[in-house]
């Protein structure tokens, strides 16, 4: 694993991400299951889509890795690290995945708040999201990487800047 990461390293080009013609607040720009469209008529971005899809379901942990380094949260190798760590416990001892399943969905909302998607409501919506986020990681964990690795190459791709306070209502 820690061989194909350092190919992974050393052949990505960082500045490569997925074109969209814009990049806006809400949601996931994707759907969970979007890395299955990969004919969107663009060769570009159907390869990009492609090598997302691929990367997130035969290697998820490189590319889960990638995505928490790009937002900040742990450096490539302390991610892969870490998954490895999770993922070996979980396979050993079936209660322990839920640790990895839990670290997913923090993933997420970390994602959700650098990039300003819009929160629920209450404390009831909150716990609802957490709770969608981890059955989406417990089930489909290389379909969740693919959908925060696709939103991550996004904000990449539009220069998003999370560390600089929005404007407040009525400046442009």
């Amino acid at each position: 694993m820690v061989l194909v990461a350092l190919v992974y390293r050393t052949a990505r080009d960082p500045a490569s991400s997925l074109t969209r013609k814009r990049f806006v607040h809400g949601d996931f720009q994707d759907g969970v299951l979007d890395c299955l469209n990969c004919c969107t008529g663009d060769a570009d971005e159907d390869s990009k889509r492609f090598e997302i899809c691929l990367c997130s379901f035969c290697c998820t942990g490189i590319r889960w890795a990638d995505s928490v380094e790009v937002l900040g949260i742990v450096n490539f190798w302390a991610g892969l690290a870490l998954w490895l760590l999770l993922f070996s416990a979980g396979l050993l001892y079936s209660l322990l995945g839920f640790f990895l399943v839990a670290v997913g969905a923090y993933t997420r909302s970390v994602i959700r708040t650098k990039y300003k998607m819009t929160p629920p409501s209450s404390d009831a919506g909150k716990c609802g999201q957490l709770c969608v986020d981890s059955v989406l990681w417990w089930l489909c964990t290389p379909c969740a990487v693919a959908q925060e690795a696709r939103q991550v190459e996004a904000g990449k791709r539009a220069s998003w800047n999370w560390q600089q306070p929005s404007p407040s209502r009525g400046q442009v």
